[in-house]
């Protein structure tokens, strides 16, 4: 009734192998492909500010050192909210800070109310602001 055959197989053990190798080998490429193209776009923006409160001097010192991954930094917060009209420097002075930019706030430049607080550095990139320093100062 049933005839055995000998000697016949459908596929050879080499081109087996060498079908089970190709699967790996796109199936591999296909994942590492999708992989690598993941866009993470929640990267921490960073950069190297120092924020200097100098008590005896009544200033306020704020050095950027490197911009990291950002476009520039911002400097906000109560001492760029209470600039007096007469200040020595001005809003604009406060924004689109680069690599070797210094700013000096004295207590002279601030409004009454305003010698004391917290002075916060934004990093700026494509837009999207993150905190990359602050301090709090008083210089009453």
């Amino acid at each position: 009734m049933f005839r055995r055959s000998h000697g016949h197989r459908a596929v050879s053990p080499v081109i087996g192998i060498i079908l089970l190798v190709a699967v790996t080998v796109i199936l591999a490429a296909t994942i590492a492909g999708f992989a690598m193209g993941m866009d993470v776009g929640n990267e921490d923006i960073q950069a190297g500010v120092t924020i200097d409160v100098q008590s005896a001097t009544n200033t306020i010192v704020v050095e950027v050192v490197t911009l990291g991954n950002t476009d520039h930094v911002d400097i906000v917060g109560e001492p760029a909210d209470g600039l007096d009209g007469g200040a020595s420097i001005s809003e604009s002075d406060l924004e689109e800070l680069d690599v070797g930019d210094t700013v000096r706030i004295n207590h002279d430049d601030l409004e009454s109310g305003a010698e004391s607080g917290r002075i916060t550095v934004l990093g700026v990139k494509d837009g999207n602001e993150q905190v990359v320093a602050s301090e709090d100062y008083d210089l009453s």
